[in-house]
């Protein structure tokens, strides 16, 4: 029996085939002057990853992603061992049989990788020679993730990893009943608790292709690719409100996307006013036993010019945490700037003080991996930068322990 785990309750496995490039590609094309305002108002990771020394941050993102799956899970364990770090480099985070954070330490580590829905209404390019939108199956995302984490288990039997992947949901992409269908077949085994949740990955060590003996942990939505929590549509209200009653009555946790940036398909105000907290007040009032991690904790990097920063999202959060305690958050990219965990700690010291330990209690940590590669080296730097980080480890070991284990397996 394995006595503590770590968690990464935040991380995506994406093969480049995966994402809908081309339609991001076209969204910035026919949105200029959207994409001109983020890249002046965001962080400069946008910018330096596609030139900043030869574009080595794209490239160091391209070398995992044109792996399958499996290998990424074997990539991600060999970096903990420090199988990638170069001479003089700090030691590795997991040594003599523990993962070191901070002055805690961990025997297992369970990463969470998320997949989205990343499906878009077929349409024509008429600019294009080959002019038809190539198709993107979510649920071909599901069975090349699937059949990683088999790989994963056959090949690393002793592995350091537990692996519980969270399905992509649109329902802007379902009928009543293709939905319905979907989220019956993804969840027919469903069964909270962590001894549960190894009994399935054990299991992936004979996968057989199915989708049975609960192999997903939760439901990840993504509001900038055309999800709305809340639709005003009757009949995509009706979807909705099945995808949330049929995962508050199971103890199904969701996480969603809540940043401003990120992967869009929609114009920018739309995907804002979606992804916003705010949107998410009916929908809690109406299931308010769901339990739903808000990613990102909020972030708004694209500023109002004059202004040095938003928090309105952030405060948003914090306010749905205080009328529901099935509410969280993650900090999945934003620890890729160690000066984030001070601002991190004022906001929970200050809400210490004014609530308790609200804050402490609901907070997830999360990396983003591989797509914080854009702004960070590797998993495990991510990683270094919350362990050496100035959170005392009390709280360190809430957010990567304690919380997730409570959020995730509810206990």
């Amino acid at each position: 029996m394995y006595s503590k785990y770590f968690f990464d309750a935040h991380c995506h496995v994406l093969e480049l085939s995966h994402p809908n490039f081309l339609d991001f590609v076209e969204g910035l094309r026919h949105r200029g002057l959207e994409a001109i305002y983020q890249g002046l108002s965001a962080p400069n990771f946008m910018l330096t990853s596609f030139f900043s020394k030869g574009g080595e941050r794209l490239r160091n993102l391209l070398a995992v992603m044109e792996r399958q799956a499996g290998e990424i899970f074997e990539l991600m364990e060999d970096d903990l061992l420090g199988e990638f770090s170069r001479k003089g480099e700090a030691r590795p985070l997991f040594t003599d049989g523990h993962l070191r954070i901070g002055g805690l330490e961990f025997d297992r580590v369970l990463v969470v990788p998320l997949v989205m829905d990343f499906t878009q209404e077929p349409r024509e390019n008429p600019d294009l020679y080959y002019d038809r939108q190539p198709p993107k199956d979510p649920l071909k995302q599901v069975r090349d993730l699937l059949e990683g984490i088999a790989h994963y288990r056959r090949a690393r039997p002793e592995g350091l990893l537990d692996i519980r992947p969270f399905i992509g949901v649109n329902t802007a992409h379902h009928d009543a009943s293709s939905l319905r269908s979907l989220l019956e077949a993804a969840f027919e085994g469903y069964r909270p608790g962590l001894e549960a949740a190894k009994e399935a990955f054990d299991a992936m060590k004979v996968w057989d292709g199915g989708w049975n003996g609960n192999v997903f942990a939760g439901v990840k939505l993504y509001p900038p690719l055309g999800f709305d929590p809340f639709p005003e549509d009757g009949k995509e209200r009706e979807k909705t409100d099945y995808l949330f009653s049929f995962c508050e009555r199971r103890g199904i946790p969701i996480v969603t996307h809540c940043d401003d940036m990120g992967f869009r398909a929609l114009p920018i105000e739309e995907a804002w006013r979606f992804t916003s907290p705010e949107r998410w007040k009916p929908r809690l009032e109406a299931n308010p036993g769901l339990r739903i991690d808000f990613a990102h904790f909020g972030m708004q990097y694209s500023m109002r010019f004059g202004q040095s920063g938003r928090h309105e999202w952030t405060d948003a959060i914090i306010e749905l945490m205080r009328e529901h305690e099935g509410v969280h958050a993650d900090i999945a990219f934003n620890g890729c700037d160690p000066i984030y965990y001070d601002h991190l700690f004022s906001i929970v010291a200050k809400e210490e003080r004014n609530s308790g330990p609200l804050l402490a209690d609901r907070l997830l940590f999360g990396s983003d991996f591989a797509i914080n590669l854009l702004k960070i080296g590797s998993w495990s730097e991510y990683i270094g930068v919350f362990s050496s980080s100035c959170l005392p480890d009390a709280l360190k070991e809430r957010m990567c322990s304690i919380n997730p284990a409570r959020f995730l397996f509810g206990e």
